[in-house]
């Protein structure tokens, strides 16, 4: 296609002719152009029927958006606190020099344009760079220099789907037959079906070489004639130990290999078949117990005190593939069944079982429940918003489904902007299917017809495996029209973010998907009166619908065996920075820091010191390790906010790393409220001048600015800004505000 505006607006073409398209069509144009010239600005006003001012309004807003040509080369380098831990600042200043540009500025031969990202969400594997719109893990000046002189060269496979989906039976009946002739047709599809291989090709282990091998692994089973599948499966969460392969054979135990490489890969998985686990390397076994030698995962340090619900199926199933959830990852125990049972003792073979049982929970909601039912169960299973306000999930489904108005919507935040936090895209990496069942439970407990599935603008290869299991879903019945017989509608529409801390504020992300700058709006009217263009709307995080999942299909008593009084359930916390094993953890919610640190993360790396742990992103605490004892609880004493915590180690400086967290939340601020807009900045100043060695009344200036800030901010982002600032003088005390004092010089 030629650059030009007709060629554009043929590109645009499909898209509704109003305001609400103004982000989707911003986005096409920059895939294709790779920035948002005039021209371009002034195409997707045209066909959104928008002024040209606020196009261009909009377009400015939003960080990923450029309106700038950038260099033939992009490359941009993490900012975000777990890769600084790691040394992302003097890879910057060593490419800046390298480069002769500051970052922010392009080459004189518009070559390179050289960034500062705030967040590349592959933590575990910091410092992480980011080359033409692929992310690189364990970055260093060598390496990004080498891909930069490589033309062309695309260090990632591209992932295809797995799975082959043709057309489905006719399916008849209640909707617990129709879901068990789905079943009975997965069933028969994988009777007899021969090994395969499963490599944890997350976004994290992508970065560090599992599209090589995945590539490795299929030219072998290719040339060798091997009559197994090899597989593209999402992560576990043990990052630290990519590329995990799990190799599942009909005939013994399935077991996975950690730490595999595109050179020992195909040797790794002979050794297995081989029975030689001397040379297979390190292994562990998902289900059981150890067997031939080889451990359960209970046994593992990792995942020993974790306790794996969200994350059962990620690095085990094929997330392409809506047969590997229908049947969750095996089927012996209902091979059996087949032409034995009728149709409700299949369903009930599968509630039981512990791996089985894909969307039975949503075939229980619409089959056994009214909609006021599902949401009786789930608020009397305690459930809260994982978002990091915990709000009661439950209420908001009420409140909506009784609001006057008609349509009524779902929001499914998968935005995730926060740095540091990287649960959702795991999520949608590896187990997509159960994020659309819970959406699907959800929009039918609030009598939402319509659902908005807004992802990260970033989160690649999340959005090509939701978009793909949403295809299947839609294909077997289970969404869309007439939902499994039950005369229930649910459409969806998957919107893509463009950036912006403040999309974590709910309204600020309805805002964003009417086509307008992402900013808060004032409440009341809450969003479950008056939302989405007016109507009642609930918007729940990504991890929040995730735990539908299990209530609605084992109960409140179930998930109320889960966590502590108070805070029921499991939660997902990003583990990063100087810790020995990075990765996602889940969970008990009570838990204390010291088990996540510790006990499932290794310690402190490399044998050094701990000096503080960074909970809850950019607006959360920077605590000492005297906090470490504190449980992990919503409106504790620990902040858990949306689940991350990055460790560092007694190189590093207190008043370094709160100046940097306030900066981040200075350059987040949407601008709408003079708190948070002319606070943050002045925050940032005094924070420079202590730095410069400042006085006690810079100190306390600080301290009245931040209850200011806190007080007078219209929204979360500017409320909890100063966050940082207080809880370091709460565990470090006036002296880490000194730059030159006595504790802080031995760091």
């Amino acid at each position: 296609m030629e650059d030009n505006p007709e060629h554009l607006a043929k590109l645009l073409e499909d898209l509704p002719r109003h305001r609400s398209s103004l982000l989707p069509a911003l986005e096409r144009a920059q895939t294709r152009l790779r920035y948002l010239p005039a021209w371009a600005l002034e195409a997707v006003s045209e066909h959104t029927r928008t002024p040209k001012s606020e196009v261009y309004g909009v377009a400015s807003h939003y960080p990923e958006f450029r309106l700038k040509e950038p260099g033939r080369r992009i490359v941009r380098v993490c900012s975000g606190m777990g890769c600084v831990a790691k040394g992302a600042p003097g890879l910057l200043a060593d490419l800046e020099s390298r480069c002769g540009v500051k970052a922010g500025q392009t080459t004189p031969d518009s070559g390179i344009t050289l960034e500062e990202a705030t967040c590349l969400f592959n933590c575990p594997h910091g410092p992480s760079v980011e080359i033409d719109h692929q992310t690189y893990g364990h970055a260093s000046l060598d390496m990004v220099s080498r891909r930069l002189a490589q033309v062309g060269y695309d260090h990632h496979h591209t992932p295809a789907g797995n799975g082959h989906h043709p057309l489905r039976p006719t399916l008849t009946g209640q909707p617990s037959e129709r879901l068990t002739q789905l079943i009975n047709e997965a069933i028969r599809k994988r009777t007899g079906e021969g090994t395969r291989l499963l490599v944890g090709a997350g976004s994290c282990a992508n970065s560090v070489g599992a599209g090589e091998v995945t590539t490795a692994l299929r030219n072998w089973a290719e040339s060798a004639a091997l009559f197994f599948s090899v597989i593209e499966a999402g992560c576990n969460g043990m990052c630290y130990g990519a590329t995990l392969v799990t190799v599942e054979r009909p005939d013994r135990p399935a077991v996975t290999a950690v730490g595999v490489n595109a050179e020992n890969a195909v040797q790794r998985i002979q050794a297995i078949f081989a029975d030689d686990l001397a040379a297979a390397g390190e292994l562990f076994r998902w289900a059981g117990e150890s067997y031939n030698g080889v451990v359960s995962y209970k046994e593992t340090p990792f995942f020993a005190k974790q306790r794996r619900v969200l994350l059962a199926n990620c690095g085990i199933v094929d997330p392409t593939d809506i047969d590997d959830y229908l049947l969750r990852g095996g089927y012996a125990g209902l091979v059996h069944a087949v032409g034995e049972l009728s149709p409700q003792q299949v369903i009930d073979e599968v509630m039981r079982a512990e791996l089985l049982g894909g969307y039975a929970g949503l075939v229980r909601a619409i089959d056994e429940l009214s909609p006021g039912q599902v949401s009786d169960e789930v608020k009397r299973a305690g459930l809260m918003g994982r978002g990091g306000a915990y709000f009661p999930t439950a209420l908001k489904w009420e409140a909506a489904r009784k609001a006057a108005g008609q349509p009524k919507y779902l929001v499914v935040n998968a935005e995730e902007g926060e740095p540091g936090i990287y649960k959702d895209r795991h999520l949608m990496e590896g187990d997509p299917h159960r994020l659309i069942e819970g959406m699907a439970i959800a929009a039918y407990a609030i009598g939402a017809g319509e659902v908005i599935f807004y992802i990260n603008g970033e989160a690649r290869l999340a959005q090509q495996r939701v978009a793909a299991a949403l295809r299947q879903a839609e294909a077997c019945g289970l969404i869309g029209e007439d939902v499994l017989g039950s005369g229930v509608s649910i459409s969806v529409e998957v919107r893509h973010g463009a950036g912006g801390y403040i999309l974590g504020e709910e309204t600020a992300l309805l805002e964003s998907i009417e086509g307008y700058r992402a900013m808060p709006r004032v409440r009341p009217p809450f969003p479950t009166e008056a939302g989405l263009w007016g109507k009642p709307t609930v918007i729940n995080n990504a991890e929040t619908l995730a735990n539908v999942v299990g209530i609605t299909r084992h109960g409140a008593d179930w998930y109320n065996g889960l966590g502590v009084e108070g805070a029921r359930g499991t939660k997902l916390i990003g583990l990063s920075g100087n810790v020995a094993r990075p990765g996602l953890v889940e969970i008990e919610l009570g838990t204390k820091v010291e088990v996540v640190v510790n006990d499932i993360g290794g310690g402190v790396s490399d044998g050094r010191g701990l000096k503080m742990v960074l909970a809850a992103g950019p607006s959360g605490y920077v605590m000492s390790a005297d906090a470490l004892s504190l449980p992990m609880v919503p409106r504790g004493e620990y902040l858990v906010g949306s689940g991350g915590l990055v460790v560092l180690d007694d190189r590093h400086d207190t008043l370094d790393v709160v100046r940097r967290l306030t900066r981040f939340n200075m350059r987040e601020s949407c601008g709408k409220c003079t708190p948070c807009r002319e606070g943050t900045v002045r925050l940032i100043h005094l924070l420079d001048r202590l730095i410069d060695g400042g006085t006690t009344d810079d100190l306390g200036e600080l301290r009245k600015l931040n209850e200011i800030v806190a007080g007078a901010s219209l929204c979360g982002l500017g409320q909890m800004a100063p966050n940082p600032i207080n809880s370091a003088l709460r565990y470090f005390g006036e002296r880490a505000f000194a730059r030159h004092s006595a504790d802080e010089a031995s760091g």
